[in-house]
């Protein structure tokens, strides 16, 4: 028996590997072995389940430690994940397939190939061999899974409300200037304050002519969620949220998908981050392979997202919903300021099909110290309903904006001279440096979008295959709806 289609190829692979219990014929093995190449390029769609265990379907594909789970009603459209040997991973939109077909084993993973995998082909969960996922019922149950070293897919199914479970704590906090000056607009919204750090009024950003107020903030927001190596978080449906804390990535090969992320003291800076990463072994070495996908994050305090010190080598934020929307803002009009930074060393990301609205800045911010080398692709997002700025640049941040659509955002690159980013037009400007024309972003309703050393930020794309490779799509207003950003349609 030989292997004589890809369809087979893969069918025989899964046999080989995934169905457990059952004896394996050598002729299956040298099948399979014989037509497993070096690199392989795939497209696929699956089948929606008949039992609810099986929302979570044991095949997947693996490229240089990261792995991907082929979940039901997913059709992954041009997906490439670079494996550990690359310097960045990009992932094209994931929307759902409408399949009538039967979940016989044939025909739970089939199609033609269209993903660019190297080294190794495997199917298994996250982090080797974890067949079943687990299902924490309560706080301390999703506590322990995340943090352990055992290689896991935790699937959430309920709310996880950490808000009053490690008590409160009322101090001095800071009111800055700028609070105050926008407080005494008298509009209807609410400002944040400031809960101090350990340098007091004079060490805290924005309270050196701040004044002392009392505030009172949740405890729990404080201290975040480590997850360590080879974990994939999952929410069902709707289902998956997490009230009151935030998660620390702390290792390699992490998947966050389709949970939801809110309430963290909103009403104070320093609140408490949705997602913090600062590199693994204590923030000394770039963490790599993390995916970000349909997620949702709201009323935060501080970040959405951080990444800093050591960075991110290969980190991917795709069609997720970032949802400024809050009665607390150090912008006093009801949107969040603080969105997205991407500092570090080594952090390299691609931003893919997000919408990102009702947001006052950082939206997001890359680059802003010495030792940073913060590289961006950020194609094909929606950005509406911004009162300040979306792009804020800082030292060695290095940016291709290309297929986005911006609507109401005042001002898309905040003013200044740091950093580099290509904003794209409709010229063929990227073809000397990535081989293939770049896609113009729009504007609708905005202020201009105009490259500052642009350049620059193309020779820092220069020699990146999975960007030279990607095909952005036309840039355009879509819809708003969980089908497009965000959780709730991923069951």
């Amino acid at each position: 028996m030989i292997c004589c289609s890809w369809d087979r190829f893969i069918y025989h692979l899964v046999e080989v590997i995934s169905v457990p219990h059952r004896r394996v014929k050598l002729t299956e093995v040298f099948a399979v072995l014989w037509w497993i190449p070096t690199t392989v390029v795939t497209t696929w769609s699956l089948e929606t389940p008949t039992r609810p265990r099986d929302q979570i379907q044991r095949r997947c594909y693996s490229s240089g430690g990261v792995t991907v789970f082929l979940t039901p009603k997913l059709r992954s459209r041009s997906v490439i994940l670079q494996s550990s040997s690359t310097t960045t991973s990009y992932l094209d939109e994931v929307s759902p397939a409408h399949s009538h077909r039967s979940s016989d084993a044939r025909r739970q993973v089939r199609g033609r190939l269209h993903s660019r995998f190297s080294n190794r082909f495997r199917c298994w969960y996250n982090g080797r061999r974890q067949r079943h996922p687990v299902y924490p019922t309560t706080n301390s149950q999703l506590t322990a899974y995340l943090k352990d070293a055992v290689p896991r897919v935790i699937v959430l199914t309920k709310t996880f409300d950490f808000r009053g479970t490690e008590g409160t704590t009322t101090t001095n906090g800071c009111r800055p200037d700028y609070t105050r000056a926008c407080m005494a607009k008298n509009n209807g919204y609410k400002s944040q304050d400031v809960i101090l750090s350990s340098g007091g009024m004079s060490g805290t950003g924005g309270c050196s002519g701040g004044t002392s107020v009392k505030i009172t903030y949740d405890n729990a927001a404080q201290n975040r969620l480590v997850v360590t190596d080879n974990k994939t978080i999952r929410g069902i449906g709707t289902t998956g949220v997490i009230m009151g804390k935030g998660l620390w990535l702390n290792g390699n090969n992490i998947i966050v998908q389709n949970i939801h992320i809110t309430e963290l003291n909103r009403h104070l800076v320093w609140g408490g981050d949705a997602i913090y990463m600062q590199g693994s072994n204590g923030g000394s070495a770039a963490m790599k392979n993390i995916w970000l996908d349909h997620i949702k994050i709201s009323r935060i305090g501080r970040q959405f997202i951080v990444a800093n010190n050591a960075g991110v080598s290969s980190l991917t934020i795709s069609n997720s919903d970032f949802d400024g929307r809050t009665d607390y803002s150090a912008s006093c009009d009801g949107r969040h300021y603080w969105t997205f930074l991407l500092y570090g060393k080594d952090t390299k990301v691609s931003m893919i099909n997000n919408y990102v609205h009702s947001t006052s800045g950082r939206s997001p911010k890359v680059g802003g110290a010495s030792n940073a080398n913060a590289i961006a692709h950020v194609v094909n997002n929606y950005w509406a309903d911004n009162s300040g700025h979306s792009f804020e640049l800082g030292e060695n941040g290095y940016v291709l904006a290309e297929g986005n659509y911006y609507q109401d955002t005042v001002v898309p690159l905040e003013n200044g001279n740091q950093g580099a980013l290509y904003a794209a037009t409709a010229s063929s400007e990227c073809k000397n440096y990535l081989g293939r024309s770049c896609v113009a972003n729009v504007l609708d309703k905005s202020g201009s979008l105009k490259s500052r050393n642009g350049a620059t930020a193309l020779s820092k794309m220069k020699g990146n295959t999975a960007i030279s490779k990607f095909s952005p799509r036309t840039a355009k207003k879509v819809s708003k709806t969980t089908k497009n950003f965000g959780i709730g349609v991923l069951n």
